[in-house]
């Protein structure tokens, strides 16, 4: 579904798909992303959401999603990331964030990120 033009998606676009492993977003135009647009995707293990218009994300977008091992959030308009967006992701290994305009990360934003291999955070824009 990536290099589409999809400006929003309905909340209920991947309900019933339990077995679904990857989802490829990148390259809309996605101003914002509905809060359960992904619950019930248990299977869900990697999420790529960059290069959209994203401006937040709300925290609990990926409460349920305990098998994800990849996100990327790259290239969008971050600005903020509430320090429990990524709670309970013990699997996570992959995460970017380069590229928005993230100012301020809480310290325990990553905390119990634990498998956490790769962190992007490159290009954003950090208090000096």
């Amino acid at each position: 579904m990536s290099f589409n033009r999809f400006e929003k998606l309905d909340s209920d676009l991947f309900q019933g798909l339990v077995n679904l492993s990857r989802i490829n977003l990148s390259n809309n135009i996605l101003k914002h992303i509905e809060t359960y647009m992904f619950a019930g995707l248990k299977s869900l293990s990697a999420l790529y959401l960059h290069n959209n218009e994203l401006e937040q994300i709300d925290k609990e977008l990926f409460k349920k999603l305990k098998n994800l091992t990849k996100i990327n959030l790259s290239h969008n308009q971050l600005k903020h990331i509430d320090r429990d967006t990524f709670q309970g992701l013990s699997q996570l290994t992959d995460l970017y964030l380069s590229g928005n305009k993230l100012k301020d990360l809480d310290k325990r934003l990553f905390a119990k990120l634990h498998n956490l291999s790769i962190l992007s955070l490159s290009s954003n824009q950090p208090n000096q």
